[in-house]
């Protein structure tokens, strides 16, 4: 990497009818101040007009592709497929429902560029804080986190092309991204820079694959299915946690366990979790705590640091 223009970002985007959003999403890249950027869609199955917009804009602009054959495939098996067709020094990942600040790109990948020129075959990445958007107004313009930290997930994350080297493929068992690519490349990369400002526009909406109106019941399901992610990660071959990473996979893996059982004393006192930590999982631990969460939701979010 060297001279801003000169770093080419890879955007992967798995979409599952998201024809409602994506013409925004894709608007929000062309609009990005840092212009040498290339967008590989993979359509999972998509059974609305998703994929002929995205055709559309392909037509207009070479930088905007459609990767694969349109089967449903999973999302995981989508962002994996969408890796291999990218060639950009930097990858990020963005949702079809998503938007990016006009200054996104450039201001993720500064750090990754200075590091990069000095250690070009080692992991970096950078981080940035997210901003809702919703047409709910207590859930609209929320920045996350709290405090001076960066969100540490999927859409927030911007890796330098080894680190993604590594943290690829994600486990096709896994039923999202986020919690594997998020520890895997915290891990991997030797600098990490946290951008204290949003670099990414995340819509809530009823259909969103983590949404914020499911009964208990599907919510807990969802989170069991997602947490599988802790058990996939301390078995990996793939990434190499030191003695304190690994201390913490597990402690995320038992206080799921403890959620799943509503064991609210065993999560209130686990010893090597933080308390903003326990009191997240004890808000999803059973449905009153659950309906205490969702109703205060806006005033709740964000303290987790990450």
């Amino acid at each position: 990497m060297g001279g801003n223009q000169k770093v080419k970002v890879s955007i992967l985007s798995a979409v599952h009818n998201e024809a409602q959003y994506i013409q925004a999403m894709i608007d929000s890249v062309l609009a990005q101040t840092h212009q040498d950027w290339e967008i590989l869609f993979v359509s999972d199955g998509s059974t609305d007009e998703t994929e002929n917009l995205i055709l559309q804009n392909a037509k207009a602009d070479s930088r905007i592709q459609l990767v694969g054959d349109g089967k449903k495939i999973g999302k995981v098996a989508a962002f994996n497929l969408a890796m291999r067709y990218s060639a950009g020094d930097v990858i990020i990942l963005l949702a079809g429902d998503d938007t990016l600040p006009p200054d996104s790109l450039a201001m993720r990948i500064h750090p990754l560029e200075k590091w990069s020129l000095t250690h070009p075959d080692k992991a970096a990445a950078t981080f940035c804080k997210l901003k809702t958007m919703s047409e709910e107004p207590k859930l609209d313009g929320q920045i996350l986190p709290r405090g001076k930290s960066a969100a540490h997930s999927g859409g927030t994350i911007a890796m330098n092309r080894y680190a993604a080297s590594v943290a690829f493929p994600i486990p096709e068992t896994l039923v999202s991204e986020d919690l594997w690519l998020t520890r895997a490349v915290e891990s991997l990369s030797e600098h990490i820079a946290d951008i204290p400002v949003p670099g990414l526009e995340y819509r809530i909406h009823e259909n969103n694959s983590n949404p914020r109106r499911q009964s208990f019941a599907e919510m807990s399901a969802a989170m069991s299915a997602r947490h599988r992610a802790w058990e996939e990660l301390l078995n990996s071959s793939q990434i190499t946690f030191d003695a304190q990473a690994r201390k913490d996979l597990v402690t995320q893996r038992d206080l799921e366990f403890l959620r799943r059982r509503s064991a609210l004393l065993s999560i209130l006192f686990y010893p090597s979790a933080s308390i903003v930590e326990r009191l997240a999982y004890l808000s999803m631990a059973n449905a009153r705590l659950y309906s205490i969460r969702s109703r205060y939701y806006t005033l709740l979010s964000g303290w987790r640091g990450r």
